[in-house]
Formats: C-alpha cells, structure tokens, sequence
C-alpha cells in the first residue's frame, strides 16, 4: 500500500515541481535577467525616448472650408508664404507645355535635296527643273520639322538654334505632314499646269525636314526655367493677423498656415527652441511612466517588483515608441503599415488584459505628441488596440492570432472610414492604396507570434502560449501521469480548478493559476 503510494505520488510530484518550476531563474540554464535595479529602469526608458524629438508641434488642426475653431492667431515671426503643391504643379505643368522646343537648322539638308532633283529630273526640261528648285526653295524658306506631325500647336513657340544664337519663331509657321503637302501644292499651282499630282507624288519623298529636335538642350532650358519659378507667393509680417476666430478657412488663408506649419518643422525652428522640446517630450514622457508605476503599484505590485518583468514592460514601451519614431523619419515607409497593435498583443500574452490595455493606451498618447495625425491616431491606434486585446482575452489557441489579425484590420477600416467622413466630407481619400496599407498592417501583426517566443527565451518568462500546452491533457507528460498516478492527477486537477476560481486573491491571471 505504502510502496504503491510512493509509486503512484512520485510521476505527479515530478509534473508538479516541473510545472512549478518552469520559467523560474533556477530552473536549467539561468534565464536573462535584467542588471538595471528598479529605479533605473524608467531613466533607461527616458534616455531612449530622447529619439523621439525631431520637429516642433504645430498644435492647430485646421482644413479648407472649416471655421478656425481656436482664437485670433497672430503670426509670431515674418515668414514667407509658401505656394500649396497643387497650385505649384500646375504652375510646372504650364511651363512644361508652353516651354518652346529647340531645333537645329541642316543648311546642308536644301542643297542635298536640290542635287538629287537635278539628277533625277535631268531629262525635264528646264523651265520644269528651274520651277522645282525655286518650290524646294520656298519650302526651306519656311522650314520643315521633324517629328510627329501632331505634336506641336500652330500658336506654340519654338526655337532654332542657328550659327548666331536661338532664334524664336511659331510652329505654325514651319512645314510639317498635311501643312507641307498643301504648301507644295500651292506652289506647283504657278510652274505645272497638268501631271500636278504625279509631280507632287515624286517631289515628296524627296523633301527632307532640315530643323531636327534637340532634345537635351531643350531639357536643359526647361530645368533652367522650372528652377527659377519661386515657391514662395507672399510673406505675413511679424505680428500681422492670421486667420480671426471663427473665420472660415479659405485657399489663402490655409496657404498662410500651412506655410507657418512648415516653418515650425523646420531644422532652423527646431534647433532654436530645442531644448523647450526636449523638455516638453521629458515632461511627457514622466508623466506616462509615472501613471504606468503609480497602475502597477496599485494593482500589479507583482510585477513592479519583479525586475525581469518591468524590465520587459517598459522595454516593450520604449520599443514602439523607437520603432515608431525610426519609421516616421523615414519617407520609404508608409505609416499606416506600422503594426504598433503588436504590442498590445505581446503585452497581453505575459501579463493580463488590464496592464495590456493600459500600457497601450498610454504609449499611444506618448506618441500622439509626434504623430501627424493626433487625435486621428490616437482614436485609430486606441480601438485597435482594444480589439486585439478584446479578441485574445480567452486564449486557447493559438490560431486565434489569425483571428485577432482580422478583427484589427476591421476596426482600422471602421475607424479610417468615419474620421475621412468627419474630416474630409467625402469618400476620395479612401481608396485603393490606403486598404493596401491596413492590409499589410494586419498581417504584420503576425509578427507578435515570433516575438513572444524570442522574449520567452530571453527574458526567462512564460506566456500564456506556454500555459496552454502545459494544460492541455494531450501532452505526453500529463498522460503518462494519468496512467501512472491517476489519484495524483486528479486531485491536482481538483485543486487546480479550485485556484482557478480565486486567481484575483492570488495576483495571477487565470490560466497561470490552473497551471
């Protein structure tokens, strides 16, 4: 009886120490642990965070047809008002299709065709010879263009390059495809009084365009011209009035803002009032972590006095906030594709849904202080966040990754598609490129699955992935003990049901508390 207890205890003791002991430091080879006591922790945090500074807020939202919805705003510095990109394209579009093309005049090209007509029409008589000559004559008089026919408009001004200079002159002016044909018509009318058309037929293919197109030069000139034309329209002198409260938005008035934005973001704005910015960002940045600390110590004090996972916590936080701030400097990456959902999800998978939510919710106002959007971004990234903390709160499987991915692309979809009604009053910014972009997003967010086992080994904690297959009676360990020690296993099972139901009182999720 004895014997047969210590047999039937011992296989359920050996899966008790195991699942007790997994993701503890003394458990096999030691896991990382972090060499920064608690203190240090939110001053690594901070010095990481000083990447975030790279332009000055302008803190007004404002669009074309909208009332100003802030007070009078003075302009706090002259500065020059800058032309809006459409109005400076069409500006280079008129230019590109006005800008005359250069063409080089062949003087060799009359007197080839001349010869040829002397040898081909010897046996004419001379009168008929001497009548061709002078109607080729007239044609280079004129001139005759290479090209497509239709390229060029009859009032649009060319130039030709000739030994004294460029000359200006009008393409209609010049000879080219039907033009050519009714002008040597006109001019056999005078020297044939029949076999006009036969002649004509024998004349044309002889007659050679002598002013060809010089492209690159022509390019040349057009740089010239187009580097020349001014991005600025105006200036707004120190102090003059801007835009008056209430007063509806007009094209010149978003031109005087939009021009004082770009001011703000500049390297010259910044680097003057750098270090207000960076202790605006500092002041920020606190007060974040300080209501991270001051939520865990309330609620979480396991977790805030556990060095490996505060470390990871804000390690998590500094993460986005790095990322994000990379991304933004960078013109090749659109920002809608930035997966920030993936921490919510890596958060939730080591800790539970209140500190995921929370951590979230404040790293994504620390970035709204950076982020073009604001509040746009905020409300985006925020309900985002919440459906993928919301669709893995009861996790057994982990497909539901997959499904989490889905349900973020629905609440970026819902969310985009709402602010573009509120902001824009129609439906022209949501097309196909965006839903690219949020598509891309939702399946980056895969990515936390590779994520949480590289923090696993890491970090020497265990996610709730872990938990699952340490629960899951399939496992080879806990059959053997159902068949080895079947009273053991039920009474662990018994009491692990029991634990199950009190994991509040235990300061354990759920899942790790039936472990």
């Amino acid at each position: 009886m004895t014997g047969t207890a210590s047999a039937d205890t011992e296989p359920g003791l050996q899966v008790c120490f195991i699942l007790e002991c997994h993701g503890r430091p003394d458990s096999g080879r030691p896991p990382f642990r972090a060499n920064l006591p608690a203190p240090g922790i939110p001053t690594f945090a901070l010095m990481n965070l000083f990447i975030l500074p790279r332009q000055l807020r302008f803190r007004y939202n404002f669009r074309i047809g909208q009332p100003w919805a802030y007070a009078d705003l003075n302009a706090p510095f002259s500065y020059p008002v800058y032309k809006s990109p459409a109005r400076l394209e069409s500006e280079r579009a008129a230019i590109r299709s006005q800008h005359p093309v250069v063409y080089r005049r062949d003087n060799l090209t009359e007197n080839s065709v001349l010869r040829r007509i002397d040898e081909q029409f010897a046996q004419w008589p001379v009168a008929s010879r001497n009548a061709l000559r002078q109607t080729v004559e007239q044609v280079y008089n004129r001139g005759v263009l290479a090209g497509p026919a239709s390229g060029l408009g009859g009032r649009q001004p060319i130039r030709i390059l000739q030994t004294d200079g460029l000359q200006s002159s009008l393409a209609g002016y010049h000879l080219q495809g039907d033009a050519l044909i009714l002008f040597v018509e006109g001019q056999l009318q005078n020297g044939f009084s029949g076999g006009r058309d036969s002649v004509l037929s024998m004349l044309m293919p002889l007659l050679q365009p002598d002013l060809q197109p010089q492209t690159e030069l022509t390019q040349k000139l057009l740089d010239e011209q187009l580097a020349l034309l001014s991005p600025v329209v105006g200036e707004v002198a120190e102090g003059s009035l801007i835009v008056r409260s209430g007063q509806v938005v007009d094209q010149e008035v978003f031109d005087r803002l939009e021009s004082l934005r770009k001011i703000y973001r500049g390297n010259e704005t910044v680097d003057r009032y750098r270090p207000a910015l960076y202790t605006g960002y500092l002041v920020i940045v606190i007060s974040a972590l300080s209501l991270l600390l001051t939520f865990l110590w309330l609620l979480r004090r396991d977790i805030l006095l556990d060095s490996r996972k505060l470390t990871l916590l804000i390690l998590l936080v500094v993460g986005a906030c790095v990322v994000y701030s990379l991304a933004q400097g960078s013109s090749k990456v659109n920002m809608m594709m930035l997966p920030l959902c993936i921490l919510p999800l890596v958060t939730r998978a080591f800790f539970d849904t209140r500190t995921a939510l929370f951590t979230h919710v404040l790293t994504m106002l620390i970035l709204g202080a950076i982020a073009s959007g604001g509040y746009e971004f905020v409300f985006m990234q925020v309900t985002a966040g919440m459906v993928a903390i919301f669709s893995i709160v009861n996790m057994n499987r982990r497909s539901q990754l997959f499904l989490a991915a889905g349900l973020i692309l629905m609440a970026y979809l819902v969310s985009f598609f709402g602010l573009t009604l509120i902001n824009e009053g129609r439906l022209d910014a949501f097309h196909l490129p965006v839903l690219i972009w949020l598509l891309v997003n939702a399946l980056l967010t895969l990515l936390a699955y590779p994520l949480i086992f590289f923090i696993e080994k890491s970090f020497g904690v265990t996610s709730d992935f872990t938990l699952m297959e340490l629960t899951d009676f399939n496992s080879e360990l806990l059959r053997e003990m159902s068949l080895k020690a079947p009273g053991t296993f039920q009474h662990s099972d018994r009491v692990a049901h029991v634990l199950h139901r009190k994991p509040k009182h235990l300061g354990e999720s759920t899942r790790r508390t039936f472990v």
